[in-house]
């Protein structure tokens, strides 16, 4: 069967997801914005009052990498319990499995796109002029779907074999954050260790936001960036078509 035909499925999914974690909530779906923007205050005052950051247009610059990042973690967060969360989905009706994690996806980038508007009317704000290197933007919306599709689901189906991967992953996220040019320029990491920074698949995503929306040159390693998720998007095919059967009897 088509996969096209589960597209009401997945959104039915993201809806169900929007009413439950906004339920019983006075200003409900405002909260995906209140909750970047108090971030977002907070890393300003500490980097521009304690911190004395001298980088441009510091504000912007760090929604730039900020609120991809909380979109990057948010979805990894919620898709590592895309199977064993949904187990009485999974044995009472027959579909991809897949649907599962993407539906997370989905949910998290509706979120995301507000968040794009959010950037978009900031840079108005603090006059930092709209060029061509916003051409970038859906260069790097595509390289980080594509990322976090391959590893959303390489948890997901991780998690049903090692119930200790969800508990993992809250320390893995928190040391990749600081170990990713996301509230620092790139350029400030020591020249030795600029190469390896830039493996990181997350490097290249954080730097093209911030390219598009600032203009700023793009240090990381395009190809090895673009290399690491494609072999990440052939490992996530590759186990989940090894595991997929598994995955029911496990959950």
């Amino acid at each position: 069967m088509s996969s096209l035909k589960y597209v009401d499925l997945v959104f039915n999914l993201v809806e169900r997801d929007l009413k439950l974690k906004y339920k019983g909530s006075i200003i409900g779906f405002m909260w995906s914005l209140v909750n970047p923007l108090i971030m977002l205050i907070i890393y300003t005052w500490v980097f521009k009052t304690i911190m004395k950051t001298n980088t441009p247009n510091f504000s912007i610059f760090l929604m730039a990498g900020l609120l991809p990042w909380n979109f990057f973690a948010s979805t990894l967060t919620m898709s590592v319990g895309a199977f064993t969360n949904n187990a009485s989905l999974l044995t009472k009706v027959k579909l991809p499995k897949y649907i599962l994690v993407l539906s997370n996806v989905v949910f998290n980038f509706v979120i995301f796109l507000m968040m794009i508007v959010l950037i978009l009317g900031a840079m108005k704000v603090f006059n930092v002029p709209y060029t061509l290197s916003l051409l970038y933007l859906p260069v790097a919306l595509i390289a980080q779907l594509i990322f976090m599709i391959s590893l959303s689901l390489i948890l997901a189906i991780s998690n049903v074999f090692f119930s200790d991967t969800s508990h993992l992953l809250e320390v893995f996220i928190m040391a990749w954050f600081w170990l990713t040019p996301v509230i620092y320029q790139f350029d400030l990491i020591p020249e030795q260790f600029q190469y390896y920074v830039s493996l990181n698949p997350m490097s290249l995503v954080i730097n093209l936001y911030q390219a598009a929306i600032l203009g700023t040159p793009i240090y990381t390693n395009v190809l090895s960036g673009i290399i690491i998720i494609l072999v990440f998007l052939f490992l996530s095919i590759f186990l989940y078509r090894k595991y997929n059967k598994k995955i029911s009897e496990l959950v």
